[in-house]
C-alpha cells in the first residue's frame, strides 16, 4: 500500500481510529468513488520496492532505450533520439 495522508493520520494511532471508524469509514468510501488516492488505499506491487532514484522521464527513456539496444546487439549512433 502506498503512504497517503489518511495513512500518516492514523497510523500508530489505531485506537483512535476505532473511536473514529464511522467517520473514517465514510471518508474512504468516499475518497475510492471520487478516486482521490491522497485517502484511498492504492496497492502498489513489488514494483515499489525496485525503486532507487527518481529521474526525469527523458533519462529513463535514454537509459531504456540504450539497454534495450545493448540487449539486442543493435548499434545506436550519437544522433539518435537516445543520445544525451
Amino acid at each position: 500500500m502506498l503512504r497517503n495522508r489518511f495513512i500518516d493520520r492514523w497510523h500508530g494511532r489505531e485506537a483512535d481510529l476505532a473511536t473514529h471508524l464511522a467517520e473514517a469509514a465514510a471518508a474512504f468510501k468516499d475518497a475510492v468513488s471520487q478516486q482521490d488516492y491522497d485517502v484511498a488505499n492504492m496497492i502498489v506491487g513489488e514494483g515499489v520496492g525496485l525503486i532507487r532514484e527518481i529521474l526525469p522521464a527523458g533519462e529513463v527513456v535514454r537509459r531504456m532505450a540504450q539497454d534495450a539496444a545493448a540487449r539486442l546487439g543493435v548499434w545506436v549512433p550519437r544522433t539518435a533520439a537516445v543520445s544525451a
